[in-house]
């Protein structure tokens, strides 16, 4: 999406993007806490994969595609993308690498956002750890083997006294702690996208983020060609989308 050329250390290739001529604009936004060196691309990629290839399944990132109003300037656009990244991801604390297109009048931006958060410099854990429960609601105790609950002793000084206490054991499961997860989250996302492109858009201009569905509209929404159907269409082969 950067129009880059980019080695991989993994695989030991280099891959070379650099014929895509759409790209207008392309930056990494990083963290207070992160290091400077996250701000090359292939080094942010390469240690992304690095800390994630412990899993076979691993996610290696997350991607938005945002449309942009062909109307603004790419000054504008960058600008406003920028500030809009920095303030709903990169406050956060994710490293996001993002470009501007603009390719026959189709203004859009392209989004890579790390799959992890940086805190005090260091990648964190998508995982908590909170108390499992029953139907009920209620917390679920450790047992014993003969049925009692389990047990542990603390020891705490407070002000130069020492206090022993007896505390008793609940289950705990891990589950995920990631917002980029969340369906909630995408869609405060696309809330907030919509918002600041009213802002900068005259009345007539004004966009909706729901979906026909949800507007109650009785426009009939169209089909998306992909990039398959317009490089058939480009070759001169026509045939109707169903």
């Amino acid at each position: 999406m950067s129009a880059q050329s980019l080695y991989n250390e993994r695989l030991g290739m280099t891959f070379q993007y650099r014929h895509k001529e759409e790209v207008v604009h392309s930056e990494i936004l990083l963290p207070l806490s992160a290091d400077e060196t996250l701000r090359d691309r292939e080094t942010l990629w390469n240690t992304v994969e690095a800390y994630e290839k412990k899993r076979s399944n691993a996610r290696l990132g997350r991607q938005y595609i945002m449309a942009l109003p062909n109307t603004w300037s790419d000054e504008l656009a960058i600008q406003l993308c920028r500030e809009f990244l920095q303030k709903e991801l990169v406050d956060l604390g994710f490293v996001v690498d993002w470009a501007l297109h603009n390719k026959e009048n189709n203004t859009h931006i392209h989004v890579m956002v790390t799959p992890r958060k940086i805190k005090d410099g260091k990648w964190q854990n998508n995982k908590k750890s909170i108390y499992a429960v029953d139907e009920e609601g209620n917390k679920i105790p450790e047992l014993n083997e003969d049925g009692t609950q389990k047990q542990r002793t603390r020891t705490r000084t407070v002000n130069g006294t020492e206090y022993t206490t007896v505390e008793n054991l609940w289950k705990r499961i891990s589950i995920d702690h990631n917002e980029l997860n969340s369906r909630a989250f995408l869609w405060n996302l696309k809330k907030s996208w919509v918002q600041l492109c009213n802002q900068h858009l005259s009345q007539e201009e004004q966009i909706d983020g729901r979906s026909f569905r949800e507007s109650d509209s009785n426009r009939v929404p169209l089909l998306h060609e992909g990039s398959g159907c317009r490089a058939a269409l480009e070759r001169g082969i026509v045939f109707d989308v169903i």
